[in-house]
């Protein structure tokens, strides 16, 4: 599912982002909650959810929240272009903490590659199992308002906890 190979830490990468969404253009997997969160790197793509125009439009509202704020994905046509798999792990390890914000979810993969890339993880609660490896020394379970996950990503940021640490008990 997840290769450990690949989803690692980068010791020469260094961090410019305060948190890294990896969610798809979707309303459930509630972007907004993050836009409070001054320095944020979105890994996004679209599944046909939403028209062409609607990802557009969701793109666009994503750009426009913060000039702090980016997308790693290339853009093709105002849609997100595919990253591999090493390109999503060095955009994990530009950024201190890891980001679960849908409030139901299956295995969310993400949040087994945050934690192979030692990321400390902010989530919402949910249904569907993605807290199962959580550890409360690096994840925080947060309230969902844009606010709280503010806040619990400032605290484990500032936490600058080993990401080797956080990948040995993940």
């Amino acid at each position: 599912m997840i290769s450990e190979d690949v989803f690692r830490p980068l010791p020469d990468v260094p961090v410019e982002y305060d948190a890294v969404y990896n969610g798809r253009i979707s309303h459930t997997k509630r972007h907004y909650l993050a836009f409070q969160i001054e320095r944020l790197v979105h890994v996004t793509s679209s599944i046909g959810e939403l028209p062409p125009a609607g990802d557009c439009a969701f793109i666009r509202r994503l750009q426009a929240q913060s000039p702090l704020h980016s997308i790693a994905n290339p853009l093709v046509d105002g849609l997100p272009g595919r990253l591999t798999s090493a390109e999503v792990n060095r955009v994990y390890n530009q950024a201190a903490v890891g980001l679960c914000l849908s409030a139901v979810e299956g295995a969310m993969y993400s949040s087994m590659e945050y934690l192979l890339a030692g990321l400390p993880i902010v989530s919402t609660p949910s249904i569907g199992g993605r807290d199962l490896y959580f550890d409360p020394d690096y994840c925080i379970i947060a309230e969902p308002k844009p606010a709280a996950i503010r806040r619990a990503v400032e605290r484990l940021r500032d936490r600058a906890i080993p990401r080797e640490e956080i990948r040995l008990k993940g």
